[in-house]
């Protein structure tokens, strides 16, 4: 499997891949509203093809460089969900951006400041998507 996490040194930038590259190239790169070191990178083909940190939030990833199957499978009511953890910590935050609702932040901290994760749900247009 394809690394999922990976670090720019000279960008100090860390990248969560949430689909393999061939699956499209980048239409835009926005940032999240409630953390402004959490950009999204949304896909022409794929809804999402990954997540960009930058910042402090970047300092808690980059150890993670060249990490592949960093995401657990679980079942939902609904479908599949994808989770990423950088601990066990509970999140009493979240965020989401309104053209990626299948696509949840997690916070340790309510303001969103303190990046803790990732949930991506199989929905719709999303299934087999994500890796």
């Amino acid at each position: 499997m394809r690394e999922q996490i990976t670090y720019d040194k000279k960008a100090e930038r860390a990248y969560i891949h949430l689909t393999d590259f061939k699956a499209g190239s980048v239409a835009a790169t926005v940032d999240l509203m409630e953390n402004q070191e959490v950009k999204i990178h949304f896909g022409r083909q794929v809804p999402v093809i990954g997540v960009e940190l930058a910042g402090r939030t970047v300092q808690k990833v980059k150890y993670l460089n060249g990490t592949a199957d960093v995401f657990v499978r679980e079942v939902t009511a609904n479908g599949f969900k994808h989770s990423f953890r950088l601990s066990n910590e509970k999140a009493t935050g979240s965020a989401v951006h309104p053209d990626a609702p299948h696509v949840v932040f997690l916070f340790s901290d309510e303001s969103c400041n303190e990046f803790l994760g990732v949930d991506l749900y199989e929905i719709g247009e999303t299934k087999r998507v994500w890796r």
